[in-house]
């Protein structure tokens, strides 16, 4: 399958959920330094995208697989 187009925006989910981690981090580290030692942050929002992302590539590989079976079948015939 060369679709890149799914590839890349599997990768700019990974970049996304990343980011947003480095994010949350940085603010807990910046809340320390800040002298606020409580733990004030949400992961729901990670993880959502975390099951997107796992909806998403499952999708995803269930159309590669398909697409490869779909032509293999093809050249049989």
């Amino acid at each position: 399958m060369n679709n890149p187009g799914l590839k890349q925006i599997l990768n700019n989910m990974w970049e996304l959920i990343s980011l947003q981690g480095i994010f949350i981090v940085g603010a807990l580290g910046f809340d320390f330094y800040a002298g606020e030692y409580t733990f004030n942050s949400d992961f729901t929002s990670l993880l959502i995208m975390f099951v997107f992302l796992a909806i998403f590539y499952t999708t995803y590989t269930l159309i590669k697989k398909g697409v490869v079976l779909k032509e293999d079948n093809d050249s049989f015939i």
